[in-house]
């Protein structure tokens, strides 16, 4: 086999020395690029982000399993591995000579660096990709440690770090708590508020898309995490001037009223509509269920239940009415 030569291009400046004393998202830390290589970087400001391919020295290269239950290496973000490269995105924050400033590296002080590339949304943002990381529970770890994580890829999603994202990753941390799954599991669903750092850090967490059934967007206050028919319904209170990390400090009392539901079952409402003895009779039955002159949303569900018929009838004799139906935050009759 032909010997390949690796000659590194820069270093690493971090405030972390010690690899067990690295934070999971890393912290702000610097590349210094050689003098030789001092050209490469031109117009690299016109870049966000980059990726950092680094030679993990201190790694054990002896290594083909890590993890619990063992796994291979290959499937593994371990910088243990035969050929320790770590592979790292950073937002650049700044260019001073051969001085690249990164938001965040997990790389520690001195790392080599062995090359730096753009990072490329187009191609290197995956959305739907999972790893079982995300799958399951993160029994082993601390609360916070695994905040600060979800913190990481929430900003990576939304653009940069506020106490919305926080707020919704809180959220989603009850929600795998009460249930102990993961926050990427199938089984979870999101009924979206209008408030938009919320609503990004609880898609960008889940992966959950409209497409997939797993999301809507009802708007309001009001949002929803639920699992099977289980609901739970978070209420942000005012938060003040608080920043993200205070955030994920406070108590959760302090962030949100919640409540545990039970969702009512969800059907298609692409159905025909009713026969005219039908829609008489639905009609009739509406105008005795309001309430302040509306029909609620549970309460459609309920006539649908009662009378045999899907509620999408229901809605049709509503309509028929001129009742208006108080939409619930699931967004049934959208």
């Amino acid at each position: 086999m032909q010997e390949m030569l690796l000659q590194p291009i820069g270093v690493v400046h971090s405030p972390v020395a010690d690899p067990q004393e690295m934070p999971v998202g890393g912290v702000p830390a610097d590349v210094e690029v050689y003098a030789p290589y001092a050209e490469g970087l031109r117009a690299i400001e016109t870049n966000t982000h980059l990726q950092i391919i680094a030679w993990m020295d201190r790694a054990d290269r002896t290594v083909l399993l890590g993890g619990e239950p063992p796994r291979g290496v290959f499937g593994l973000r371990s910088p243990a591995r035969p050929n320790p490269l770590g592979l790292t995105p950073a937002r650049l924050l700044a260019v001073e000579g051969r001085m690249l400033r990164l938001d965040r590296l997990d790389l520690v002080d001195a790392t080599p660096v062995i090359d730096i590339k753009r990072y490329s949304p187009g191609w290197d943002c995956i959305f739907s990709a999972r790893t079982s990381r995300e799958m399951r529970f993160p029994a082993s770890a601390g609360s916070r440690d695994v905040m600060s994580d979800m913190l990481v890829e929430a900003v990576n999603f939304h653009g940069e770090e506020c106490a919305g994202l926080a707020m919704g990753i809180r959220a989603m941390w009850h929600a795998m708590q009460t249930w102990q799954v993961g926050r990427k599991d199938s089984v979870l669903r999101l009924w979206l508020s209008s408030d938009g750092c919320i609503a990004d850090a609880l898609q960008a967490l889940s992966g959950a898309t409209l497409g997939s059934g797993r999301l809507k967007v009802p708007g309001g206050r009001v949002f929803r995490i639920a699992r099977d028919r289980e609901g739970l319904v978070f209420y942000p209170l005012d938060i003040g001037e608080m920043t993200a990390d205070e955030v994920l400090d406070a108590p959760l009392e302090q962030l949100f009223t919640i409540r545990q539901e039970t969702l009512l079952e969800e059907k298609p409402i692409a159905q025909a509509k009713p026969g005219t003895e039908d829609l008489d009779m639905l009609v009739e039955a509406v105008r005795r269920s309001l309430v302040n002159n509306k029909l609620p949303c549970a309460v459609a569900y309920r006539l649908a239940d009662e009378l045999g018929v899907h509620v999408s009838e229901v809605g049709h004799a509503a309509d028929a009415s001129g009742v208006k139906i108080s939409f619930c935050q699931l967004g049934c009759f959208k």
